[in-house]
């Protein structure tokens, strides 16, 4: 029989008792001795044939947008820009704190429009100067003469005299160049400082909350992207703006080289442009303008040979 050994205690009497008395009865264990005067004696019991398993019949779904928007339009326009700059551009943000299903609250939209870097710098461009690839008027084979600005004045020119090959009766060709070029540029007012501002309204400093709203632009982004490649969100600690993800981390939209961004661009002719040769009045044409993402070294727009006071950008 195991020895027990008895020490001086406080009225109490706490007793310590051996490690094989100890395993019998069910109590804890000090330093080797068991200490039976303030623990409570409680037994564990595992039993095998209570194991269990299941599996779920219901899975996880993704914000995905049916049907994916199209455009309308006349022609498409192509041209370049910085797979970086548009990524730094769009990013959201995710958590798994209360994981409720409340995506107005819990998927965060940001857009970074500022002056130096975005839409207002890193990304500024004019929508006339993109190269139409897809339905020319003319099949220019000089690149730099098939620009949208080209199209829509050989458009004028086949509606106002039957054939794009009137486009030299124009007395004031530079002119229309000039000012198609300044009503697209990112002057006050214009096609892209508009752009700017409609990305400004869901700025970084005041982020978007989900929704379908047409103007929560980084929303619709990427509820298109998830809806069309949700592979690219399997691995989202690698999109992390901060490299190591925390609660609060925002997330790049996964954009990869080829991408493409597209809005439509609708030009009308001037109030009353008809009247010139006297045919039917016409309206706008228009154009899908395509921004279409590469890395840095593999950006090639055609020159802008036709801009001599440099009114493209403002």
């Amino acid at each position: 029989m195991a020895r027990s050994t008895q020490i001086n205690s406080p009225p109490s009497k706490m007793n310590w008792v051996s490690h094989r008395a100890a395993q019998k009865f069910g109590v804890f264990f000090l330093t080797g001795i068991a200490y039976t005067g303030m623990a409570t004696t409680t037994a564990n019991f595992v039993l095998e044939a209570f194991e269990s398993a299941f599996t779920m019949d219901l899975s996880g779904v993704l914000h995905v947008l049916d049907p994916l928007p199209s455009l309308d339009v006349s022609a498409n326009a192509t041209i370049h820009v910085d797979l970086a700059a548009m990524r730094s551009i769009f990013t959201y943000h995710t958590d798994s704190a209360d994981v409720v299903n409340a995506p107005d609250t819990d998927l965060l939209f940001y857009v970074n429009s500022s002056a130096s870097t975005g839409f207002g710098g890193d990304v500024v461009i004019n929508p006339v100067n993109a190269l139409v690839d897809l339905n020319p008027i003319y099949e220019e084979s000089v690149e730099s003469k098939r620009l949208v600005c080209h199209d829509f004045i050989r458009y004028m020119a086949k509606m106002l005299f039957n054939s794009h090959y009137g486009t030299d009766l124009f007395e004031n060709e530079q002119a229309l160049l000039n000012s198609l070029r300044t009503l697209s540029n990112n002057d006050t007012g214009h096609v892209w400082a508009n752009i700017v501002g409609v990305a400004s309204s869901a700025a970084d400093a005041s982020p978007s909350e989900y929704s379908d709203a047409s103007a929560n632009i980084c929303c619709q982004v990427f509820r298109q992207m998830i809806t069309q490649f949700p592979d690219r969100f399997a691995n989202i600690a690698a999109d992390c703006v901060d490299e190591t993800p925390t609660a609060t981390s925002q997330y790049y939209i996964p954009f990869h080289e080829d991408d493409t961004l597209q809005f439509k661009l609708s030009i009308s002719p001037a109030a009353g442009q008809e009247a010139l040769t006297g045919v039917a009045a016409f309206g706008a044409r228009t154009y899908s303008i395509t921004l279409l993402m590469k890395q840095t070294a593999n950006i090639a727009n055609p020159d802008v040979v036709d801009d001599p006071d440099a009114l493209s950008v403002i």
